[in-house]
């Protein structure tokens, strides 16, 4: 198996600027498949916890579609999902040790109940940032996505390495 050059990473990465995807995959260094997918996440969350508020929805089943979500999402950035393209050199390689950094105390805290898995607890701090969101808007919705966004811009940035493979 060859390697594929640094060079050649970074114009992949100038590419998926432009594309959502590279070799009919999507490729997890584009901006826009990264956001959509931590968005669908959040949209995801948010349904799920309007219908858990009006009693359709019980916690056990909440927390169940929330850690599947999760684990879905982890095999997509640590490159276990053949759906998608790894960025070379950081999902399957750094991004779980940048997670745990850009985490803390949150990680420290969480590891145990999402199996030692960085991309899984990353989710489920925005599932918590979500519902904070949802709580501190009080039912505005530009306020909720001005909360919200404190954490799913750095959440993107994080995935995308975009402040460390620089």
């Amino acid at each position: 198996m060859s390697r594929i050059s640094d060079a050649e990473d970074d114009k992949r990465y100038q590419e998926s600027m432009f594309a959502d995807s590279l070799d009919n995959k999507k490729y997890l260094g584009s901006p826009a498949v990264v956001g959509a997918l931590v968005a669908d996440y959040c949209i995801a969350v948010r349904d799920m916890l309007v219908e858990r508020a009006s009693g359709g929805l019980a916690p056990d089943e909440f927390v169940a579609r929330v850690n599947e979500m999760g684990s879905s999402l982890s095999a997509i950035f640590s490159g276990r999902n053949p759906d998608y393209k790894p960025i070379i050199g950081w999902n399957a390689i750094s991004l779980g040790a940048h997670v745990k950094l850009a985490l803390g105390s949150y990680w420290a805290e969480y590891r145990d109940s999402h199996g030692d898995d960085p991309i899984k607890v990353l989710f489920a701090w925005l599932c918590w940032g979500v519902y904070d969101a949802m709580q501190r808007a009080n039912g505005d919705d530009d306020l909720e996505s001005v909360i919200l966004s404190e954490h799913t811009e750095p959440a993107i940035r994080l995935l995308l390495g975009t402040d460390r493979r620089a």
